[in-house]
């Protein structure tokens, strides 16, 4: 099951806030580009049964 975008954004900024994590840090930058990770940004979403990393490495192959 997916969180929702909501629970997603109220939890990473709990955890940002909790762990002080600063903008310059490579989590921070992680959290910024979300939307390309995140599942609960792709819900709904066709990627041709593919799953997680498999999307970057071998949608290629399936198309």
């Amino acid at each position: 099951m997916t969180c929702s975008i909501e629970e997603i954004e109220s939890k990473w900024l709990a955890f940002l806030a909790k762990n002080e994590v600063i903008e310059d840090s490579w989590l921070y930058q992680m959290y910024e580009v979300r939307k390309i990770w995140c599942a609960a940004y792709h819900a709904g979403k066709c990627y041709l049964g593919l799953r997680s990393n498999q999307r970057s490495e071998s949608i290629n192959a399936r198309l």
